[in-house]
């Protein structure tokens, strides 16, 4: 019964196979003919000259042509198979063509279909971590806190946390007091864990996008600070989502609204906390500057009184200074003339005792006579 039954399968499988060979030829051979058909039909007619010497042609009207029996019309029926060949290629090609088209459109539709699937997997990863750091980004600018510039310092003893460029801003006026408590700061240091939270969200947002092609608007953030934008966006994008939800989903949408509304709410309270400190600040800075600016304005009006007395000094020391001149020049002009009249005394005096030299000479010279004289 088994080798009867393999003999009948056998024979089966012969004659379809026969008959697949038969349907492949004989689509073969319609192709063909098709082909052979479509040529023929863009040929011009040929003629042949009869025995007479006269071209045969086609038949007028009128009957003329078929009147005159010595006029032969053939028409040549035959194709040259390599335009048979060529034909067959191009019909061929385009078939291929067709059906790789089709490929292509249902390949594009897979990669489409994994493009959305991966923009659901972004978005999802956005809402949840979205819900996660939204309340961390620094409630004074309100940027997402990334190192370097806004690196996110936690205060001791109270525990809020504020970038680093907010704070160092604020303690710039030698404010060593908590933002929004106003408590005073003992120290600060880095917020280690929001800090790698908000990094693992950045890089696997990154990775994300390199996943997807780039095909989402984040590819455009590389940097820490178009993180934060990009962050805004897409709180920005969820909160117009959760807007225009059905009314299928009306309860969800409207937890999500909720929700987003009550996070924005304790922001812009703490920011508002914080604004208020800030002008409770500036306008004791303000009287503090008021006060300085009073005693600044004593300083100066007793340094111009001393500039008026210096003045005065200054002119009382200049006359002063142009007499003193004015009686160094006489004394001067006195001191020349006594010069002038010592000088004259010397030239006198070394004259009187050029003259008294050869005087004292004769006087000795007589006293020695007088005396010999006297002995004698």
């Amino acid at each position: 019964m088994s080798s009867s039954s393999e003999a009948y399968n056998a024979r089966l499988q012969e004659i379809r196979s026969r008959q697949q060979n038969w349907m492949r030829q004989r689509e073969s051979a319609i192709e063909r003919e098709k082909v052979e058909a479509d040529i023929l039909s863009t040929r011009e007619p040929v003629y042949y000259e009869d025995e007479g010497g006269d071209e045969a042609g086609p038949s007028t009207s009128g009957g003329q042509g078929s009147s005159r029996q010595d006029r032969v019309e053939r028409t040549v029926q035959r194709v040259a198979p390599e335009e048979i060949v060529d034909a067959l290629t191009i019909r061929l090609a385009e078939k291929i063509k067709a059906e790789l088209q089709l490929e292509d459109r249902a390949e594009l539709g897979k990669v489409k279909a994994k493009v959305n699937r991966e923009k659901a997997n972004v978005n999802k990863l956005e809402g949840f971590l979205a819900k996660e750091i939204a309340s961390h980004k620094c409630p004074i600018c309100y940027e997402l806190m990334l190192p370097p510039d806004h690196t996110p310092l936690l205060l001791f003893p109270c525990g809020h946390t504020f970038c680093a460029t907010c704070l160092k801003t604020h303690e710039k006026y030698n404010r060593r007091k908590c933002p929004y408590c106003r408590q005073k700061i003992e120290s600060t240091a880095a917020n280690i864990s929001l800090q790698q939270l908000t990094q693992n969200y950045v890089q696997q947002k990154r990775r994300l996008v390199q996943r997807t092609g780039g095909d989402i608007s984040a590819a455009a953030a590389p940097a820490a600070e178009e993180e934060g934008e990009l962050f805004e966006e897409t709180f920005e994008l969820e909160d117009g989502a959760a807007l225009s939800g059905d009314e299928g989903e009306g309860g969800e949408a409207g937890g999500g609204v909720h929700e987003s509304y009550v996070s924005k709410y304790r922001g812009v309270e703490m920011r508002v906390k914080i604004l208020e400190n800030e002008l409770v600040d500036t306008k004791e800075e303000e009287i503090d500057l008021t006060r300085e600016l009073d005693a600044a304005n004593k300083v100066l009006e007793h340094l111009l009184q001393e500039k008026q007395h210096c003045l005065r000094e200054e002119e009382r020391i200049r006359r002063t200074r142009e007499l003193i001149q004015s009686q160094l020049a006489e004394q001067e002009q006195k001191l020349r003339q006594v010069t002038q009249k010592q000088e004259g005394c010397s030239r006198r005096s070394a004259l009187i005792v050029e003259t008294l030299k050869p005087l004292t000479l004769e006087l000795d010279k007589l006293r020695l006579l007088v005396e010999g004289t006297d002995a004698v």
